[in-house]
């Protein structure tokens, strides 16, 4: 699948469950609610200030996010590599409010791989689709080339 049509299919509103795992602490736990995924198609030059922060009572924690009855919100920028098919430039904020770049690709097998590198950081997401209404995600969370957070999250299409 062409990375375009992939982006493309992740839009749309989708009821997850993760269950992630924090290695230094030994604690696991499991969390369900809906996700809603909009796209938004820039032209060149249109996008002047992509990252507006907004307050909201969510505790983060190494893209981990734990609260009640609140909302999480994030983006991501793919800026296609024109020498590389399938492949994007990934741009997101880190939970200082700093810039993160990184890279996307799309393998042999259909799976997007999303990798970010900041401080002694090392993010990797690997997200598939089982069918057309079923999207699997891993996200691996290494500091310093030792664990620190895994999980496993599957989403059913709503919409």
């Amino acid at each position: 699948m062409e990375l375009k049509k992939f982006i493309q299919n992740l839009e749309g509103k989708w009821f997850v469950q993760r269950t992630s795992h924090i290695a230094c602490s030994g604690e696991s736990q499991t969390v369900r609610g809906d996700a809603l995924v909009n796209l938004n198609n820039f032209g060149r030059g249109k996008i002047v200030s992509p990252f507006k922060p907004e307050e909201c009572p969510v505790s983060l924690k190494l893209n981990h996010y734990s609260c009640g009855n609140c909302l999480y919100s994030s983006m991501l920028i793919f800026l296609p590599i024109k020498e590389m098919q399938d492949s994007a430039k990934v741009m997101k904020l880190s939970e200082k409010n700093e810039l993160i770049i990184g890279h996307c690709c799309i393998d042999k097998l259909g799976t997007m791989h999303i990798s970010f590198s900041y401080e002694d950081n090392f993010i990797e997401e690997r997200i598939w689709f089982a069918s057309k209404n079923l999207k699997l995600t891993i996200t691996i969370i290494n500091k310093q080339g030792v664990l620190q957070y895994s999980s496993f999250a599957s989403e059913i299409r709503l919409r």
